[in-house]
């Protein structure tokens, strides 16, 4: 069975998954951030995120110190091969 793909901001994460995020970047996710276009022309950083049943692409808000306060010139940027629910 495929893993259902949902796309969800980290402000939004509750406590179990934001618990995976530690246990699964210890070191924290600035070397993971992928640069991802958007509709409007900008663009927003996102990690991936997988657990047992789900794989999360999580957005991160640069401009929150209080979400994740590393973020330096990342350079990946989106493929667009997959495609994620908005949630």
């Amino acid at each position: 069975m495929e893993k259902k793909k949902v796309l969800v901001s980290y402000a939004k994460l509750p406590p179990s998954v934001l618990e995976l995020v530690k246990e699964t970047y210890p070191d924290g996710v600035k070397d993971s951030l992928t640069k991802i276009p958007n509709a409007k022309g900008g663009f927003f950083y996102a990690f991936t995120l997988e657990a047992d049943d789900v794989i999360y692409l999580v957005k991160v808000n640069r401009s929150s110190n209080s979400e994740l306060d590393y973020f330096d010139d990342i350079d990946a940027t989106f493929t667009g091969k997959d495609i994620f629910e908005a949630n």
